[in-house]
């Protein structure tokens, strides 16, 4: 959780193309509704989806500890 707050603090003070260049470097595409105003589907790609996957775990992982404790 920790690495997607730092991307999205880092979201808030870079410039447009600094941020398009961060989005074509985590997804394979991403799907966006104009009526809506909403991202409808969009897809990681393979690093990112795995990355996000294992911070996942060991955040579960963490949590659980702390409960043993």
């Amino acid at each position: 959780m920790d690495a997607i707050s730092k991307i999205r603090n880092l979201w808030d003070t870079i410039t447009q193309k600094e941020r398009r260049d961060l989005v074509h470097y985590l997804f394979e595409y991403i799907i966006y509704d104009l009526d809506t105003r909403r991202i409808v589907d969009f897809r990681l790609k393979a690093w990112a989806d795995r990355f996000l996957v294992l911070r996942s775990a060991l955040y579960v992982e963490k949590s659980q500890s702390r409960q043993d404790i």
